[in-house]
């Protein structure tokens, strides 16, 4: 069994989580059995599950794991409560927000339920999964602190019990982790053995896809000799852009100086997987994060009398989507028939304050707007002509690699590592210096300035897709690895 561990799945998924799905699906199709596997307390994963359309039992979370709930869809009929009658004198009903549920499940479904004495003063909370059962219980003292936390099964059995004011995490004998050690003074610690129970069955592989999470977590294991593997999304060190003078981050450093214990690293590019090899000496393995899926009935794309860029982030401060911002202010003294919208979910809301700050003293309200993330890849890139990144750095950018599957040109800033290897093999648009805004405004004019250079760019990107990200070609690089690191996938 492969395992991909991250630490859990929510509402909007980051590109990590995306790429681990990718990993899934073409694991699948080479007939290697997986799990994502996700750590935190999470009652409403199975929506977010759905919602992205993802095969349901591709999640193996750790709380599922012990309430005896993976790979099963709908558990029970919690509908007991009239809608109604969802507040009395001792009673609060809370219902999981039914706008965010509405297309998956088609009638309310209870979130928790709040108690509370004669006094009014709360003394505990029944919290239900997304599927239907009860879930977890929270029960408060005369202080109106937690001081007991209880998670339950599908059958009602107590299954894990976390005492608040000692902070020992105890499991019951319901438990399929229950053992000779079932007392626990740490979170962490308990991760840790959950790591290790699962690595007695089925000669599993780790693949550790948030490092700064999930690595503490494996250097603690006991078993030391299942392969791990650790997987870049991003540049390494301090200065991104300075990958052998730089220091190493703080999770690659801690887990350089625990280098015995991992099996090897896995880079989306070569460059990078070079770069960190001759850093480390550690093996690693150049395997892009996701591959390309061709769309059908792609037309020969024609710019419209509206020229429409796009750009898909999250809203967070390394991705300096202010550059792309500014740039407009730019182009649209040249050119009045240009705008520019940005989707992503809201990581760091400060810096996304500062963006609708800058868009309206740039007086560009009616030229870029902010938009949230939506999932429809199609509809955003059948209606938009360019691509365009100024991050920071970037690992891979599996959006980039989406776009170009669409025919759209690529414009980014010249950053460690993914940009680079995209356009460079697709030859489907311009690498500019990074921080450059003015040769960014000029480079994206001259794409819309030249019907030439947007079909080039268009139609080469089309043209390179599969041979250099195609299904086909990374299933190859998976089987290659596999014989290389003498890892059994059957």
């Amino acid at each position: 069994m492969q395992y991909f561990l991250t630490n859990k799945f929510e509402y909007n998924f980051s590109g990590i989580e995306h790429a681990q799905i990718y990993r899934y699906k073409l694991f699948n199709s080479l007939g290697v059995k997986s799990k994502i596997i996700t750590f935190e307390y999470t009652p409403a994963m199975h929506l977010f599950i759905k919602r992205h359309n993802i095969p349901f039992n591709i999640s193996l979370n750790m709380f599922d794991f012990w309430q005896n709930s993976v790979d099963k869809e709908v558990i029970n009929n919690i509908e007991y409560f009239k809608i109604n009658k969802s507040k009395t004198n001792n009673r609060i009903i809370e219902y999981f927000d039914y706008p965010l549920v509405h297309d998956v499940y088609t009638t309310p479904r209870i979130k928790k339920i709040k108690y509370f004495n004669e006094y009014q003063n709360i003394i505990k909370i029944e919290y239900f999964d997304i599927r239907g059962f009860l879930s977890k219980i929270s029960t408060f003292n005369k202080n109106n602190e937690i001081y007991k936390n209880e998670w339950f099964d599908i059958q009602g059995n107590i299954v894990l019990t976390e005492n608040c004011l000692d902070g020992n995490i105890i499991l019951s004998k319901h438990n399929p982790q229950y053992n000779n050690e079932n007392v626990y003074t740490s979170w962490d610690s308990l991760k840790t053995s959950w790591l290790d129970f699962l690595a007695q069955y089925d000669d599993p592989v780790f693949y550790i896809d948030r490092g700064e999470y999930v690595s503490p977590l494996v250097i603690n294991m006991k078993n030391k000799n299942v392969k791990k593997f650790i997987v870049l999304h991003s540049a390494h060190t301090v200065d991104r852009q300075n990958p052998y003078s730089s220091p190493l981050n703080d999770i690659r450093k801690l887990e350089f100086n625990h280098s015995e214990l991992w099996s090897g690293y896995i880079a989306a590019t070569k460059d990078q997987a070079l770069d960190y090899q001759r850093r480390t000496n550690i093996p690693t393995f150049d395997i892009p994060v996701s591959y390309s899926l061709s769309p059908e009935n792609i037309k020969k794309r024609n710019l419209g009398n509206s020229k429409h860029i796009i750009y898909l982030s999250r809203i967070s401060r390394e991705k300096r989507i202010e550059d792309a911002i500014a740039s407009m202010s730019y182009i649209v003294k040249q050119r009045n028939d240009i705008d520019l919208k940005i989707y992503g979910y809201v990581t760091d809301s400060l810096y996304n304050q500062e963006l609708h700050q800058l868009i309206k003293e740039l007086s560009l309200k009616s030229k870029v707007e902010l938009l949230p993330y939506n999932p429809d890849k199609k509809y955003l890139f059948s209606n938009s002509d360019i691509f365009l990144l100024t991050s920071e750095y970037e690992g891979f950018n599996m959006s980039m690699l989406e776009a170009a599957s669409y025919g759209l040109p690529l414009i980014s800033y010249d950053v460690k590592y993914g940009p680079k290897t995209i356009i460079n093999s697709l030859k489907n648009g311009y690498l500019v210096e990074s921080g450059n805004v003015l040769m960014l405004s000029k480079m994206i004019l001259k794409i819309f300035n030249n019907g030439n250079i947007y079909q080039l760019f268009s139609q080469n990107g089309l043209h390179y897709l599969d041979e250099t990200f195609g299904k086909n070609v990374l299933e190859k690089k998976w089987k290659d690895f596999f014989n290389s690191n003498h890892i059994k996938i059957s």
